[in-house]
């Protein structure tokens, strides 16, 4: 079984995740709550299979978190620290 990594967000990431999400709340009620489970999902999916996405700059990694949010989630793997 392979293992399963840890992760965090940087402080930027987390100030932009949160106005995404009070964003979508402001649309359409429970459009932010959808758009948070989404987002949870894709990080366990990431951090269990970091393997699957192809570099794209540098040391960094990039996914799309899927329709209907039109949102990126770039990311790098440090196998050192997990």
């Amino acid at each position: 079984m392979s293992a399963v990594f840890s992760y965090y967000l940087l402080p930027r990431a987390e100030k932009e995740y949160l106005a995404s999400y009070l964003w979508y709340e402001e649309q359409q009620d429970g459009l932010g709550k959808r758009f948070a489970d989404c987002f949870r999902k894709k990080l366990h999916y990431i951090s269990a299979n970091p393997d699957l996405y192809a570099k794209k700059k540098g040391r960094f990694y990039e996914t799309a978190l899927g329709k209907p949010f039109p949102f990126v989630i770039i990311f790098q793997v440090d196998k050192k620290r997990s």
